[in-house]
């Protein structure tokens, strides 16, 4: 038998047969989120996993760890199933056309004073719906430069970090807050009137599920966003920080309910949260834009840091045309 390529000490080889069994264990418990909130955290970190588990596999097979090499291998490839979705979609980039119009998502973070860094986006961007997570009143004063582009708008500021904006260039049909579940948080829907003919566009911000308690407020958020969504006739968006990634079991659940799609399928994961981490390996997707089937995604970036925890999501998208 070859002498091993890569020799460690017993308790070297012990700390990363444990650390590989536990990162398989998570890989587990990410399916069950619907039993446990902590099981539903696991779900999160699908990439990571992913990423130890191709780390760990390739230091057996150095070390001639055979069945730890095997084990390895196929929870890799468990983890690689749930991520491949993001990158085998519907994707592409095509060119604008009369029903196309872009959608600019941003957790701007409260406390955050870099009011500039999200209006110079903004102007770079040029959106036609732009949807605040934790609007402030210092926040809609510092984007009420755009007041006369974007000329409809239905808020809620709050000094908490729970407070929602929705600014559009197109005119509302309709427009409300609304507190969609039973956490007594804002969510703000339009009903716009655009070239293809009606989009209904429903911003919302459930709690982080931060302990049992929150969690449960968050999924109960998560089903009545998913019980009006099915009341609403034509095409519909939503568009806020979830506080849940694509893995999620509550997340899915959503997608089930509503039969909308998640506009990353084939254009990555696009992880947007924590914004401080340079590297997108060590950030999760928690922003999310969702969109009925009839709409294609023609481009999906995750936009540059505004000083946020989170950083924001473009979506250009192509609406269907009136009457198909």
């Amino acid at each position: 038998m070859k002498r091993p390529l890569l020799k460690l000490s017993r308790g070297l080889w012990g700390l990363i047969v444990s650390g590989t069994a536990l990162v398989c264990a998570f890989s587990v418990t990410a399916f069950l989120g619907g039993l446990w909130w902590v099981f539903d955290l696991t779900a999160n970190f699908r990439v990571q996993y992913l990423a130890c588990l191709v780390i760990a596999a390739f230091l057996f097979v150095l070390g001639q760890k055979w069945p730890w090499a095997v084990i390895s291998g196929v929870f890799a490839l468990i983890n690689l199933m749930e991520i491949l979705p993001s990158f085998i979609g519907p994707g592409r980039r095509a060119a604008p056309s009369p029903n196309s119009i872009t959608v600019l998502h941003a957790n701007v973070l409260r406390s955050n004073r870099h009011y500039e860094k999200a209006r110079k986006l903004i102007r770079s961007v040029n959106p036609d719906i732009i949807v605040i997570i934790e609007a402030s009143s210092g926040w809609m004063k510092a984007l009420s430069v755009f007041e006369e582009k974007y000329p409809h708008v239905v808020s809620r500021p709050r000094e908490d970090n729970f407070g929602i904006a929705m600014f559009s260039r197109f005119p509302f049909e309709e427009a409300e807050i609304l507190e969609i579940g039973d956490a007594q948080v804002p969510s703000a829907m339009a009903r716009l009137r655009v070239a293809g003919g009606e989009l209904t566009v429903v911003a919302t911000h459930p709690l982080p599920p931060v302990g049992g308690a929150r969690s449960r407020y968050r999924n109960r958020q998560l089903q009545a966003v998913a019980e009006y969504i099915r009341s609403i006739d034509g095409p519909v968006i939503i568009a806020g920080d979830l506080n849940t990634t694509p893995w999620s079991h509550h997340f899915k659940k959503l997608l089930r309910r509503t039969r909308l799609r998640d506009s990353r399928r084939g254009w990555g994961i696009q992880t947007t949260w924590p914004a401080q981490a340079r590297l997108p390996l060590f950030r999760i997707p928690l922003d999310h834009v969702l969109h009925s089937p009839g709409i294609a995604i023609l481009r999906r970036t995750v936009g540059p840091p505004i000083g946020s925890d989170h950083l924001p999501v473009i979506v250009e998208m192509s609406l269907p045309s009136r009457g198909s």
